[in-house]
């Protein structure tokens, strides 16, 4: 259940901030996405994942119901329509997404600094294989032009976002 919620609310996501758009825009410039594989459902983007854990017992144990009893109504349906399911996510999308801490930044990864985010941040892992190292320098200034202006969406969106690049050691977050 916890990989069809995550794939739901990923492909609402993707689709809210208009993803698609900066995906072409990294094609463009050459840099090459990861051979993703995804085993149940169809892969949401070939360049970034939904990295937030889903927090189900944060949810009061009606919601946890009904989502329950959604989800097995999307699977039946053979996951052919999935607005119902995609309407009450984005009821409880901050429940399931983020933590109840007290804390406004989230490590996520042991070793670096850099991977921290807002507690309240949807965290995006960025997945790329490899550009043109003749430009290397150009590419990733446009590169992470490109990764910035999908952070500078937090302003016109209800919650935040941050992007990383992904790491073999990228983890769950642990609270500061």
């Amino acid at each position: 259940m916890e990989n069809c919620i995550r794939w739901l609310l990923f492909k609402d996501i993707y689709n809210e901030l208009n993803l698609k758009i900066f995906e072409d825009q990294l094609k463009s410039i050459g840099i090459q996405p990861q051979n993703l594989v995804s085993e149940n459902f169809p892969l949401v983007s070939q360049y970034f994942f939904l990295q937030n854990p889903i927090l189900f017992e944060q949810l009061s144990v009606e919601e946890n119901a009904e989502l329950k009893k959604m989800y097995e109504d999307f699977m039946n349906s053979n996951m052919q329509d999935d607005t119902r399911i995609i309407r009450f996510l984005k009821s409880v999308r901050f429940k399931l997404l983020f933590p109840k801490t007290d804390e406004k930044y989230l490590i996520w990864d042991f070793d670096d600094s850099n991977h921290m985010a807002p507690s309240d941040a949807v965290v995006l892992s960025f997945y790329y294989k490899s550009f043109n190292m003749n430009y290397a320098d150009d590419v990733l200034d446009k590169m992470y032009c490109i990764l910035n202006q999908i952070q500078d969406l937090s302003r016109s969106n209800e919650y935040k976002v941050a992007v990383f690049e992904y790491t073999e050691r990228l983890l769950n977050a642990r609270i500061l």
